[in-house]
């Protein structure tokens, strides 16, 4: 914002010394040819009664030459009040592009207190007391539930597709397989992570076993390990790193800074949570997700191709050959090819297709078309 100010204070600074200089030379020029035409007027006066011809030859001179100054100070004229128009035009388009640009800083600020207030509510839900007399055992089953129910309905219902070869010959569906593609196995999965939680040779200082089968132990480096009757393990570290093994293999980890990694075993997914609202999966597939807390979601499929989905609905898609695919809210698809051509195809079937070479054609529900040219034919 202090950058968008200072621009704007030297634009208007600018225009006001370019106004300043026309003004002067315009100034200038009008009292050069006042003289001019001073002494043109005195010396004819002066030589009215002369009836010579030498004389009247250079009052026939003078006036050619307070002619020819008219027409340059007409000219000049003619030109700096180009030239203001133009700084008043830039001045009225840098007042519009200010008004732009304070618009968008204010959605901006807008979208930050939204997502201040987002962050705070998931840091609030996120608070979990790890202490041995809490009923950890029950959190950490539900959670568990909770998740997996979660992302089978996400695998039972695949939303985001890459798009279909009807636009371009390079562009294949694509949907998540996890048979394509072999991920890491839980102890692959573990050593992406910080290698400073993952010492199996630590010193265990103290053990508690209570009556519902729940295990606790105190290892030298400050780690608290909590064992539940289910199967399912949770370390906590001294800078509030905590780890989860659940009993179907899922894991789940809680850093220090808020961000949450989420494995799911079965599915072979991971989603990571951020303080700012941002979700990110990433599926066996090679597909990747990430949904924005305004709504938005953009997907990289394998093969190249990135599509956004909107929070308004709107759709874009950027495939991996250059063809570029937008859909608006109400169904209208817009497609640019590398070649130059662009199609639009309305809801109601209409299709309208303009080639480089400046043919368009029209093509109607019914099969009919039209050619038409832009420009000379």
């Amino acid at each position: 914002m202090k950058k968008l100010e200072e621009d704007r204070a030297k634009f208007e600074q600018y225009k006001e010394e370019e106004i300043a200089v026309i003004n002067e030379i315009k100034e200038k020029e009008m009292k050069r040819i006042a003289q001019e035409k001073k002494a043109l007027e005195r010396k004819t006066k002066s030589t009215q009664n002369q009836t010579n011809k030498k004389d009247k030859d250079e009052i026939e001179s003078l006036k050619k030459i307070n002619s020819k100054l008219r027409e340059d100070l007409m000219a000049k004229e003619s030109r700096y009040k180009a030239l203001l128009e133009k700084t008043k035009k830039q001045g009225e388009d840098a007042i519009q592009v200010n008004k732009q640009l304070e618009k968008i800083i204010k959605e901006l600020r807008e979208e930050f207190n939204i997502l201040k207030n987002e962050n705070k509510r998931l840091k609030e839900k996120n608070e979990v007391a790890y202490s041995p007399k809490d009923n950890e055992d029950d959190h950490v089953i539900k959670e568990n539930t909770q998740r997996q129910s979660e992302v089978s309905h996400k695998q039972q219902n695949p939303v985001y597709k890459s798009e279909s070869k009807e636009y371009s010959s390079n562009l294949n569906n694509y949907e998540e397989d996890k048979d394509d593609e072999v991920v890491e196995d839980t102890e692959n999965y573990e050593l992406e992570y910080p290698i400073k939680y993952h010492n199996k040779n630590v010193k265990l200082i103290s053990q508690r076993v209570f009556n519902d089968g729940k295990v606790v132990k105190k290892y030298e480096n400050g780690k608290t390990e909590v064992s539940f009757p289910n199967g399912a393990r949770k370390e906590t570290f001294p800078d509030s790193y905590t780890m989860i093994y659940f009993n179907n293999r899922d894991i789940k980890q809680v850093y220090p800074d808020g961000k949450v990694v989420y494995y799911y075993a079965e599915n072979k997914t991971t989603q990571t949570t951020f303080n700012d609202g941002l979700k990110v999966f990433k599926f066996p597939s090679g597909q990747l997700e990430k949904h924005y807390p305004d709504g938005t979601k953009e997907i990289s499929f394998p093969n190249g191709t990135l599509k956004c989905i909107f929070a308004d609905g709107e759709e874009e898609s950027i495939f991996a050959d250059g063809t570029v695919q937008r859909i608006e809210k109400n169904g209208v698809k817009a497609i640019e090819y590398p070649n130059g051509e662009k199609e639009v195809e309305f809801p109601d079937g209409t299709i309208i297709k303009e080639f480089p070479d400046g043919r368009v054609r029209k093509t109607y529900p019914d099969g009919t078309y039209e050619n038409t040219f832009i420009g000379n034919p």
